[in-house]
């Protein structure tokens, strides 16, 4: 339940289309819709894809976290 209403949030706070997103990772519209109404579950990849699409922390797309903010995971100088 967390699930869906986050990738939905997510989706909305960026101004996307479902049918934007799905052309951006290369799905259907339909299987989008499915993941936001909590009739399918994205395997963990898929969430990954999403959350950089949506510039969000994938942990808190699954509710693992509170932390919006995506954070780089690269070393600094």
């Amino acid at each position: 339940m967390i699930l869906s209403r986050r990738l939905r949030q997510a989706r909305k706070k960026k101004g996307l289309t479902q049918i934007k997103v799905a052309e951006l990772i290369f799905m259907d519209r339909r299987t989008l819709y499915l993941f936001e109404t909590n009739r399918r579950v994205p395997r963990v990849e898929m969430i990954e894809r999403l959350a950089k699409i949506y510039d969000v922390n994938p942990a808190w797309l699954v509710g693992w976290s509170e932390d919006r903010e995506r954070k780089s995971i690269r070393k600094q100088d």
